[in-house]
């Protein structure tokens, strides 16, 4: 078994803050060796784990200006009738 590490050299590691490991433990399933209340990681673990974040490079380019989802004009939030009329 390889050396385990603290969670502040985990996050030296992975270029976090120990908050940024600890989040990632928790929302993202990093693995976690429990040693009575600490917690200590796996290099390989953590390799691993990074590996599976990687995204794949598209090769498609990113979509070009498209006027039917992004409108340039700014439409009235109402009909102009449905306001109320000054007295």
């Amino acid at each position: 078994m390889a050396n385990l590490l603290t969670i502040q050299q985990a996050a030296e590691r992975l270029n976090l803050t120990e908050r940024g490991i600890r989040r990632l433990v928790i929302n993202e399933g990093l693995p976690t060796i429990r040693l009575g209340r600490t917690l200590r990681f796996d290099p390989n673990d953590l390799d691993a784990f990074v590996a599976s974040c990687k995204q794949q490079r598209s090769t498609a380019s990113w979509p070009t200006s498209d006027k039917s989802r992004h409108p340039t004009q700014v439409t009235e939030p109402f009909p102009i009738s449905r306001r109320r009329k000054a007295v």
